[in-house]
Formats: C-alpha cells, structure tokens, sequence
C-alpha cells in the first residue's frame, strides 16, 4: 500500500507532493532494476532516479556479490538537515552473499545544498513546516495498490 501527500504552506504558497509505500509492483524486485533497461521491456526501473556515482556505487555492490537480495524496498519521506528541503526518495537494502559473508548497502541521500537527507518519520509528517518556516498544512491524500 502506498500514500501520496499534498502539502501547502500556509505563509509563502509553495506546495510539495510527498510519496510513500510499497506498491504491488514491487513483488520482483531485482539487482536488474538498477541497469539501463533491456530493449522492449516495460518494467520497473530505477537506472535514471540515480548519479553516475551512486549508480557505480550500486554496480560495484552488485557484481562484488556472488549472489544478490533487496529487501525493505519502498518510497520515503526524507528532510535536509541543513535547509529543510522536503521529498521522497527511494529506500532499499541491497544484501551481498559472497563465500558465505553478508553484507549490505543501502544509500544515504545528500541535498544539493550539501546536508544530510534524514527519514521522516509518520509523527513529522503530520507536523511539516516550510522551508520558509511557515505551517504546511495537508490538503491531500491519496492511497494507491
């Protein structure tokens, strides 16, 4: 199940769509999705949400791996630390088998101002505030899957 969000700020106007969950497209998740997609194919792919260098991060994870898993796979709130901005972003874990080690990856966002993405949390979606430190307030809500 999955939720997208409309916010407004109640001081300067400036509204954001926020998305989160899990649809049910996701029951094949794969190591593939993270590749150019295969001519002709039409499923989910995430190749172009990602930079040249979280993608060889991703890559080199992968073909490390003798054998590949994703798990927790979903869409997330996220805030900057540093200037507030506000979106979802794709969570995942990627877990690595290699001669019976596990290991994993999973990706820790920056804004372009340069701070640190942080998960928000279900208690400070219900609380946002803009980046001008206005109130934002909900003015939609719309389940999917």
């Amino acid at each position: 199940m999955g939720y997208e969000y409309t916010y407004k700020c109640m001081e300067c106007g400036k509204e954001i769509e926020l998305i989160e969950g899990i649809g049910m497209m996701w029951h094949s998740f794969n190591k593939d999705m993270f590749y150019p997609p295969k001519k002709g194919c039409f499923g989910l792919n995430f190749y172009d949400m990602f930079d040249k260098n979280t993608l060889n991060k991703i890559h080199k994870f992968i073909e490390e791996s003798q054998e590949v898993f994703i798990d927790d796979a979903y869409y997330q709130p996220y805030i900057c630390n540093k200037c507030g901005q506000i979106e979802s972003k794709l969570y995942f874990i990627m877990y690595g088998i290699n001669s019976g080690t596990t290991k994993y990856f999973r990706i820790r966002y920056s804004c372009k101002c340069g701070g640190k993405y942080k998960k928000l949390l279900n208690k400070d979606i219900e609380s946002l505030n803009c980046q001008c430190g206005g109130k934002m307030i909900r003015t939609s809500l719309l389940c999917w899957d």
